[in-house]
């Protein structure tokens, strides 16, 4: 009798362990309090949100940090994880996370017109939300990377960083790329071949075992910007897609903080 119960705690704390997800596919049992509040604003026609996480009791006009998800274009991952927040946040940085239209709604380049006006949003109403409008970094994620590789070229982010990036269509093609490009031209989509001297200063991080997006995206893109003035720098590390080693995340959100002049 007693092992029938011990057995039956133990399913019913498992039970309400993964009862607590709350929609966050990385969420891990909380060690404290939030570090953070959240909101979600509707941007577009869309439906497409963004999600709003700063840090508690914040001091107005803050810095943040722009967000990208991944995702393959066919999955929406808009929360980041518990874990990213909390690190990001417990800087004095606040998130704004992006979402956009996946490859079965729209074809590109209805992603990267989402994403700029999930920013032209985000800049607007930033002042309501307690956010500096023009200090802001941005961060991007595998399919999200692309898209925010596309902003550090065509507007005025103080950085941006890239994870495990699809930079160049021409040489990257899979099922994923090829349903979300359409009839669009490989060569146009990608940001490789529009790096120039004025771009956002770019932190690239990316695996050598990556055996989803080839990590010659990442150092083809570094040279060819580095080629014509631009300020990209690689930190390679030995995992696969998206797998960073925690050492490297913590010198990423080092590497925001300072470019962002925000305390910690």
């Amino acid at each position: 009798m007693m092992l029938k119960r011990v057995c039956l705690l133990v399913v019913f704390l498992a039970l309400a362990v993964t009862g607590c997800k709350s929609g966050d596919r990385k969420f891990r049992p909380q060690a404290g309090p939030l570090s953070y509040t959240t909101e979600r604003y509707v941007f577009d026609k869309f439906g497409n949100e963004v999600i709003v996480q700063k840090p508690v009791n914040a001091d107005s006009e803050i810095p943040w940090l722009f967000n990208v998800p991944g995702g393959g274009w066919v999955h929406r991952n808009t929360m980041p994880s518990y874990r990213f927040s909390q690190q990001i946040t417990g800087r004095g940085i606040a998130i704004v996370s992006a979402d956009y239209r996946l490859s079965d709604e729209a074809t590109w380049p209805a992603q990267r017109v989402d994403v700029e006006n999930a920013l032209d949003f985000a800049r607007k109403n930033a002042r309501k939300w307690g956010l500096d409008p023009d200090r802001y970094a941005v961060r991007g994620e595998s399919a999200g990377s692309t898209e925010a590789a596309w902003l550090s070229i065509t507007e005025n982010p103080r950085c941006t960083v890239l994870y495990a990036s699809p930079l160049d269509f021409t040489t990257l093609r899979n099922g994923e790329t090829s349903r979300v490009l359409g009839n669009y031209s490989q060569r146009d989509a990608s940001p490789i071949y529009a790096v120039h001297a004025g771009m956002s200063p770019t932190l690239l991080i990316h695996g050598t075992k990556d055996t989803v997006v080839p990590f010659s995206q990442s150092s083809d893109y570094e040279q060819a910007a580095n080629r014509v003035g631009g300020r990209v720098q690689l930190w390679r590390h030995d995992k696969g897609h998206v797998d960073v080693p925690n050492s490297i995340n913590q010198r990423v959100g080092d590497y925001i903080q300072q470019c962002l002049g925000a305390a910690s």
